[in-house]
Parts: C-alpha cells; sequence; structure tokens
C-alpha cells in the first residue's frame, strides 16, 4: 500500500491537494447546512467552469466543477433533505 500511493517518497505539493481539502470542506458545509459555505462552494465551483471553458479546455475538470456546482445548488434549495 505505501508503495502503491508512493508514501514512501517526500511529499510534493499538488493542485488537487487543494481540490481534496476544498472538497472535504464542501462537504462538510452541506452536511451542517451552512448556507453562507455552500454559497461560497458555489461562486468556487462556477469560477471553476469558467476557468476550465475559457482557459484550462480540459473536460475532466469541467465534470468535476459542473457538478460541484449543481450539487451546491441543490444543497441551496434546499433539494437534499
Amino acid at each position: 500500500m505505501k508503495k502503491f500511493f508512493k508514501l514512501d517518497k517526500p511529499y510534493e505539493f499538488d493542485i488537487n491537494d487543494i481540490r481534496a481539502i476544498l472538497s472535504i470542506i464542501n462537504l462538510w458545509s452541506i452536511v451542517v447546512k451552512n448556507n453562507i459555505m455552500i454559497f461560497v462552494c458555489v461562486l468556487l465551483a462556477a469560477f471553476g467552469v469558467i476557468n476550465d471553458v475559457a482557459f484550462n479546455r480540459r473536460i475532466n475538470g469541467l465534470v468535476i466543477h459542473f457538478s460541484s456546482l449543481l450539487i451546491n445548488i441543490v444543497a441551496l434549495t434546499g433539494g437534499l433533505h
């Protein structure tokens, strides 16, 4: 397992580390129904979609940001009970 996840090598920062932390914060905000944080996550996802379409032009990033945007909008509107 150590070898598979490359835990035997020194840590190197990756942009996905920030995405992982933001995903955990987003999940927490939905679970505890913190509308302010959910709204912040909506804004971040919207900026991510714009960035993916205008600059990165990567389908996988667009799918991640768009799905996050929809999940957060549903959470804000009370669709998740």
